[in-house]
């Protein structure tokens, strides 16, 4: 797929309507975030459709699209290429589903459309879903209290508190050290603003390589852990989520991206990706402490490029249940038209 450049070019423009058109906004507003606009929440900017021309960074290269299940084992693709596909230009999503049912789904944008024109972004902002995901609102996330010796939070994974409110967990970098450590945030607002809390994971034993993409998950107040790739991937808090103990690895073979319920309580799901990305698979555990995993049969999802709507890997999953849709799951692949070794639209 070549670059859509709304400003330009008859099939840009056509492109751009039938996008607005078949991407409404949400209705509702009971979670915050409504703008003042009597309920109806209205998108901060427009997705920037189709594969970048030119120099791009890789949340750019990437889109979001939507696999479907009723049990959270047998992913199928939407059938209808308009609903499947979430946004473009952006990486790293993680979807987190609120008491009203609404779904919020966070990614890294790489690109933006506001004022007329496309602007290169490498930001986190949130998708806003009142209809299990058939149409989306476009919000920009405001960060707040950041110290002044760190850069911006990158890889959001967010986890909804007993009390409402939302927990932010994000990669940050101290000025110019190159070491990935693990920061947390709190939004009140319904996951629009979020400040800023303070450091949660710098194992010593990975001086140099850090952590990053925190996919974490509270299983109570004395067990909450991160999942991520690395040496120093899995971690335990006992406390709260303020602070995280080394656990090691929680695979050599995979990285979890998600955890995630079963239809059995007490029951979770790890949804993870193998080396090359090819496809995604899971491990299970049913009981507390949650400290026992076994992966599980078969794949989850593979890569699918018959659809000419994904290309090359597949990346970081994600997966809510919802009221009366079963299982979603948001998950990253290559736009077609950049190319397997991240170069520029051809």
């Amino acid at each position: 797929m070549r670059k859509i450049n709304f400003p330009f070019g008859f099939g840009g423009m056509l492109f751009a309507f039938i996008m607005l058109i078949l991407m409404p906004g949400c209705s509702g507003g009971n979670d915050n975030g409504d703008n003042g606009d009597r309920g109806v929440l209205t998108s901060d900017f427009t997705p920037c459709w189709g594969a970048p021309q030119g120099p791009s960074i890789p949340p750019a290269q990437s889109r979001v699209l939507i696999a479907s299940s009723a049990n959270g084992i047998d992913f199928q693709r939407l059938a209808d290429p308009k609903q499947a596909l979430v946004i473009d230009r952006v990486g790293v999503p993680d979807a987190v589903v609120l008491a009203s049912g609404r779904i919020l789904l966070y990614f890294v944008a790489g690109c933006k459309y506001y004022e007329g024109a496309e602007h290169n972004v490498d930001e986190i902002a949130v998708g806003v879903s009142d209809d299990n995901g058939s149409g989306w609102v476009f919000k920009n996330v405001t960060f707040t209290g950041i110290p002044g010796n760190l850069g911006r939070a990158v890889d959001p994974n967010v986890v909804l508190m007993p009390s409402g409110e939302l927990s932010l967990f994000g990669t940050m970098w101290i000025g110019n050290d190159p070491k990935p450590r693990i920061y947390s945030f709190l939004s009140k607002d319904g996951g629009f603003t979020y400040a800023f809390q303070g450091l949660r994971y710098d194992p010593d034993a990975c001086p140099v390589d850090g952590v990053f993409d925190p996919e974490n998950y509270r299983f109570s107040d004395a067990n909450w852990q991160i999942f991520t790739g690395g040496a120093c991937g899995h971690a335990l808090s006992t406390d709260g989520g303020n602070t995280f103990t080394n656990l090691g690895s929680f695979s050599d073979m995979y990285v979890t991206h998600e955890i995630a319920v079963t239809d059995t309580p007490g029951a979770y799901r790890a949804y993870v990706l193998g080396a090359g990305g090819l496809a995604i698979r899971s491990f299970r555990s049913d009981a507390a402490p949650w400290s026992v995993w076994t992966l599980e049969a078969g794949e989850r999802l593979a890569l699918g490029t018959a659809s000419a709507m994904e290309s090359c890997v597949l990346g970081f999953p994600t997966v809510v249940r919802t009221a009366n849709q079963g299982y979603l799951m948001f998950y990253q692949a290559v736009i077609p038209g950049i190319g397997c070794e991240g170069g520029n639209n051809p």
